[in-house]
Order: structure tokens, then sequence, then C-alpha cells
């Protein structure tokens, strides 16, 4: 029945967007992390300062072509499969931009963290578009959809530099050894991330019509 297969559609795209709508602010949180992170890394590494523009902007322009792709190709509507790529890609380039610093070898660790930040921005990509997808989709373009797509940003943009300043706080009081901030770092931003998914999913959850 054309009725009935519109309404099971309709349903699987607001839990999409439910979906992207939890994992937005959680990926703009995690970029908030790096922003501030990234020139210390890049230093400790032993980068040079002409360079390091050029290696921080790398997940910066990753997520342009990822997005330009699922722009031109409509395969991937309705489907589950990207949000899922999208989550999993950007916690291993957030956890692999953390940990590259660490790695003893200087090609290797900047390898590392060349494919890490091109993972996460091409998961950054992925949810970005998803998202606003989704809410164009299924609120039709009205102007409470975008405005909710925009403050859901503004969360991610505020959390994420809070986090760095608390693993930096952690170390400066001598809370904790220096050569733990990357495992603190990592460690607030995953109860951060829980935190944050799981008040936006019960916030944004599709209610079903009665």
């Amino acid at each position: 029945d054309h009725l009935e297969t519109e309404a099971i559609d309709a349903d699987a795209s607001r839990k999409l967007l439910a979906t992207a709508r939890t994992l937005l602010p959680v990926s703009y949180m995690l970029g908030g992390v790096l922003g501030p992170y990234l020139p210390v890394a890049l230093t400790r590494m032993g980068i040079d300062l002409s360079w390091q523009p050029i290696v921080a902007a790398i997940w910066l322009t990753a997520r342009i072509p990822t997005m330009l792709v699922f722009e031109r190709w409509h395969g991937w509507h309705g489907k589950a499969w990207p949000l899922a790529l999208g989550a999993i890609t950007l916690a291993l380039g957030f956890i692999g931009c953390v940990l590259s610093p660490l790695i003893p070898n200087q090609s290797v660790a900047i390898v590392s963290l060349s494919i890490s930040l091109a993972l996460f921005g091409a998961a950054m990509g992925t949810i970005y578009t998803a998202a606003i997808y989704y809410a164009m989709e299924v609120g039709q373009g009205e102007i409470d959809s975008g405005a909710i797509h925009e403050t859901l940003i503004g969360v991610g943009y505020a959390l994420g530099p809070a986090l760095g300043i608390f693993a930096s706080l952690a170390v400066r009081l001598g809370v904790v050894s220096d050569r733990f901030f990357s495992a603190v770092l990592i460690g607030a931003t995953v109860l951060a991330c829980i935190g944050l998914a799981t008040l936006i999913n019960a916030l944004t959850k599709p209610h079903r019509a009665s």
C-alpha cells in the first residue's frame, strides 16, 4: 500500500533526524576540543610553525568533498548506514588526533594525525549533511527546523573548549600528571558525549502520532 509505505518512510526519516540531531552537537563539541588542542599537539610533534596551519586545516578541507558527494549522490537518503559510519569515523578520528602526538616516531605521528584529521573531517561533513537534509525533509523547510539545527551546533561549539579547559586545569592544579592529559581529555570527552547525546536524544526523540 502506497500510503503505508509513505508512513513507514516518514517514520524512518524522523528517527534518522533524531539520530542526526544527536550526533550534530557531539561532532561540533569534538571539533571545539580539537581547535585549542591542535596547536599544542603540533608543537609537541615538532612540526614547523609554517606547516601547522596546513596540517590543522586537513579536517576542514576533508569536509568539502564529503559534503559534495552526499549532495550529488542521493542513494544514502533514508539509510541508517551513513550516520552509523559517520559516528564511528568521528570517534576514530578524534581519538587518533589526541593520541598521535604520543607516537615517538615523528613521521609516523604526522601520518597518523593527518589520517585522523581527514577521517574526522569526513565524519563532520557526513553528519552535518545528513542533519540538514533530514531537518529540511521532515520539517519541510520550516524556520524552526533550521533554528534547531543551528542551536545544536552552537551547543557543541560552547561545550568543546570547556572540556579542554577542564583537562588543562586538572593538570595545572596537580590533580593528574601531565602525562595523563590525553587520557583525561579523552575520558572527559567520552563522558560529555554520552551525557550530551542522551540529553539531545531525549529532547528530539520522535513521537508517533496516536
